[in-house]
């Protein structure tokens, strides 16, 4: 996404950046309750490949790939956001959703672009297979140890095998964005944003809704902070006197 301005105020950092009127990939997931195709999956992939591509020609890493951060805009067109996050990520985070170069000591030091391409592959199985826990509201992945995929035989050979690459445990093995862009998943099902756009328009309606719900929810936060902030300099005010 491209980035407009920030600002800080009080304990937060405030960044301004271009507008995705759909919301993330997560979001489509949760209003749908469905599951994303191989063709949509791999259209989305094919642009978050030349995301990555450009991020790591200019020798920076994303941080944390996941379906909340990877949004759309009206046109189908797939953005990136939450940048190098890999902190707050890792400390949050699963051991088996981890790449394996960044268990243990010092894990942090390993992170690399190779580690973007492990969370890639976790990103497909979740778009595949993921369930909508409305609990509370997050995608839980399953998956086993053979191939990453919970029901292998509901998904294409290329499909399993583009997973695999990417959750190879040796990050050297690991192919980068450009040899991924030419593997058979991509080219044989990769559609581009004429899909995304046909799957956006026909649940428009759905997608007003929940956008109007989280702008409640925010509103809401932001009455709580300016309440809280009244009570913080009320309290200054009587400790004064």
């Amino acid at each position: 996404v491209q980035f407009y301005n920030s600002y800080i105020k009080k304990d937060k950092i405030w960044i301004i950046t271009e507008f995705c009127d759909c919301g993330s990939v997560q979001d489509i997931m949760k209003i749908t309750n469905k599951c994303y195709k191989e063709i949509e999956i791999a259209s989305i992939m094919a642009m978050v490949l030349k995301g990555l591509q450009y991020l790591h020609l200019q020798k920076k890493f994303h941080g944390g790939i996941n379906s909340s951060n990877i949004l759309i805009n009206n046109e189908g067109v797939i953005k990136l956001s939450d940048f190098n996050i890999s902190e707050q990520l890792l400390l949050n985070s699963e051991s088996n959703k981890i790449p394996p170069e960044l268990i243990g000591k010092n894990k942090l030091d390993n992170f690399s672009v190779k580690s973007d391409i492990w969370y890639l592959g976790l990103t497909c199985i979740e778009l595949a297979e993921g369930t909508l826990d409305f609990k509370n509201g997050e995608i839980i992945t399953q998956k086993n140890s053979q191939n990453g995929m919970k029901n292998s035989n509901l998904w294409s050979l290329d499909f399993i095998d583009f997973i695999k690459k990417c959750l190879n445990e040796n990050p050297l093995n690991r192919p980068s964005p450009a040899s991924l862009l030419n593997h058979p998943f991509i080219i044989k099902n990769n559609k581009g944003k004429i899909i995304i756009r046909k799957k956006i328009n026909s649940i428009k309606a759905l997608i007003d809704i929940y956008r109007e719900k989280i702008d409640e929810q925010e509103e809401k936060m932001i009455i709580n902070d300016i309440e809280k902030d009244s009570l913080e300099i009320s309290s200054f005010k009587e400790t004064l006197n």
